[in-house]
Parts: structure tokens; C-alpha cells; sequence
């Protein structure tokens, strides 16, 4: 009669040990389901930013125009609960806009980019960073010189 109950007490741990187990690889399998959809949100908010840029850039090529234009930034305040940062990245040696970054502040390993349209140089003496969390945002594009500028400007 002992052997049955032994049997019986392995079988209790191991069923133990395995809901716990399992505990641990759904937390994990759940933590990269979430960063996994944050991603894909900041990529559509890096493709938005981006396409604005185009946009600013393409208006302002087929005018003879000067002047600055800027457009408002409509993205959300937050992702998830999360502040996060939309960066102009560049080429530090020609200053040519190569494509728009966005991550979080909690986590800076989770991030989107998203290409620009070459032939955008950026204006180093503005804003290439800004916080979501900020008033209002507006993508500048402005001709200077036969090179067209890109940077942020904050309301």
C-alpha cells in the first residue's frame, strides 16, 4: 500500500511545480505580447510622422517658396501608459535626415523607425527630440539656401 501513495505524492508536486511553471511562461509569453503591440503602435506613430515629413517636404518642393511650413503632429499623448520620445535621426557628418525614431522613456529597447525621403537635411539648431507628452507638436520643413530643413517645434 505504500506504493500508491507515494505515487500519489509525486504526481501532487509535479502538478504543483507545473502550475507554477506555467505561471512563469505565461508571464513572459504575456510580456511579449505587450511589447510586441507597442512596437507596432510606435511604428505606426514613427510612419506618421514620417509621411508628414514627406508631405511638408513635397509641398514645399514644387512651390518656389521660402517659407516654413509646419504642421500640427496628431499622435497620442501616450502608448500604453507610456510616455515615449519621437527623435529625427541623422547622419552627424552631412546632417542628412535618415529616418524617425520612436521609443519609450521606461524602455528604450522598444522601439519603431520609420524611413524618411531623402533629400531632408536637418536644422541641428532646433528641436530633433521631443516628449509625447508635450503641448502641441509641429513637423517643420523650411527651404534655406537650396536645402530643405526638417526639425520640431513645440507649442
Amino acid at each position: 500500500m505504500p506504493a500508491p501513495t507515494i505515487t500519489h505524492l509525486i504526481c501532487t508536486a509535479a502538478l504543483i511545480v507545473l502550475i507554477i511553471v506555467m505561471q512563469f511562461f505565461y508571464m513572459q509569453i504575456v510580456s511579449n505580447v505587450r511589447a510586441e503591440v507597442i512596437r507596432r503602435e510606435l511604428k505606426d506613430i514613427a510612419d506618421h510622422v514620417s509621411n508628414t515629413f514627406s508631405n511638408l517636404y513635397y509641398l514645399l518642393n514644387s512651390s518656389s517658396s521660402t517659407r516654413i511650413l509646419r504642421k500640427t503632429l496628431e499622435v497620442p499623448e501616450k502608448v500604453e501608459e507610456i510616455l515615449y520620445y519621437i527623435q529625427i535621426n541623422y547622419n552627424t557628418s552631412s546632417n542628412k535626415a535618415e529616418s524617425i525614431k520612436v521609443y519609450l522613456v521606461s524602455d528604450n529597447s522598444i522601439y519603431a523607425v520609420s524611413w524618411l525621403t531623402p533629400g531632408l537635411k536637418v536644422n541641428t539648431s532646433m528641436n530633433l527630440i521631443v516628449l509625447s507628452s508635450e503641448n502641441d507638436i509641429f513637423a517643420c520643413c523650411g527651404r534655406f539656401g537650396g536645402e530643405f530643413l526638417i526639425w520640431f517645434e513645440i507649442d
